[in-house]
């Protein structure tokens, strides 16, 4: 059995090194505290079936959320994506979760909709949530409690991605980071997850300074960088003296 730890700072600073030795600024700063709980907690969630979707299932995964819509500018790249990663880490202890939500007025169809639309035009090959709001007093149960870890609700569909670890513990947010920037952040997290199954400890080296990435221009396939929170990310890392 997968047992939480209640200082889960040495993996997110391990997985958040990585990501900055890799050009990456995703959030290392995890408020998680043992008193939240961890991801399996939740035992009665609805799928897009309808069918409650126990959690525990997930234990010794590490699991990525983010919310979606079918009518977004951003549909087809984000589930690309998502779909490319969950088949590139086959076999491997990955999941995706996929929380569908109308919060942004983007997503109209039903949950049998939904489901059916994904799976003819990307090849869905993970879970799908049943639609439900990722912000505002209604936020589903688990998006609230990945809010405590890395609060501030989202903005938009597919702008946040939300990393939790083979123990159930949230470790990284990536606020509109590039594709790549994502995977690395994902490989390093399964990578531990292997690691630790097998009773070895991950190493990472430890990271240079480096420059600040740029702030990425605005596309059709991701929102475009919050310069503010790119340069607060450096400061962080500076004080951190990794």
């Amino acid at each position: 059995e997968v047992k939480a730890s209640a200082q889960p700072a040495s993996m997110c600073m391990q997985i958040f090194r990585h990501l900055w030795n890799h050009g990456s600024a995703a959030s290392r700063d995890t408020k998680w505290t043992e008193d939240m709980g961890t991801l399996y907690q939740f035992t009665d969630i609805n799928d897009i079936e309808g069918n409650k979707f126990d959690f525990n299932t997930l234990k010794g995964k590490v699991v990525l959320f983010s919310n979606v819509a079918c009518g977004c500018g951003y549909t087809k790249k984000g589930y690309e994506h998502m779909v490319q990663w969950k088949t590139d880490l086959k076999g491997q202890p990955f999941e995706i979760i996929a929380w569908p939500s109308n919060s942004f007025d983007q997503e109209t169809k039903d949950d049998a909709s939904i489901k059916q639309y994904v799976t003819d035009k990307f090849g869905l090959n993970f879970p799908l949530m049943a639609k439900g709001d990722v912000k505002g007093e209604n936020t589903n149960p688990v998006y609230q409690w990945l809010y405590k870890s890395f609060p501030g609700e989202v903005t938009w569909n597919f702008s946040s991605y939300f990393l939790v670890s083979h123990e159930g513990i949230p470790v990284a947010r990536f606020e509109k980071e590039s594709w790549e920037e994502i995977k690395s952040g994902i490989d390093a997290a399964v990578q531990i997850a292997k690691d630790a199954a097998a009773g070895k400890t991950t190493a990472v080296p430890a990271a240079a300074e480096p420059a600040a990435p740029a702030p990425a221009a605005a596309t059709e396939d991701k929102p475009a960088e919050t310069s503010q929170w790119m340069i607060a990310q450096k400061n962080n890392i500076a004080q951190a003296k990794l």
